[in-house]
């Protein structure tokens, strides 16, 4: 994943930005660390299919740790 990304609205630079975020699963809250891109011209935040699925398996992981599930997909993030 690129830290520095061209905008995808403005064509400014954005940068990657990590928060910790919480997210809700299956009626349960879970703690992330979230990506996304924040651009330096136009302010916009977005995000890519990428950093899209590295928020989703980390909630994915979180769940199946507490409920040692293996029914969920798989990422070694």
């Amino acid at each position: 994943m690129e830290r520095i990304v061209q905008c995808a609205l403005c064509d400014g630079q954005a940068e990657l930005i990590v928060e910790k975020k919480e997210r809700e699963f299956r009626k349960e809250k879970f703690v992330i660390s979230e990506h996304f891109y924040k651009c330096e011209n136009c302010g916009q935040d977005f995000t890519t299919s990428e950093l899209d699925q590295i928020d989703t398996l980390q909630v994915y992981n979180q769940y199946r740790e507490k409920y040692k599930s293996s029914s969920l997909p798989r990422s070694d993030h």
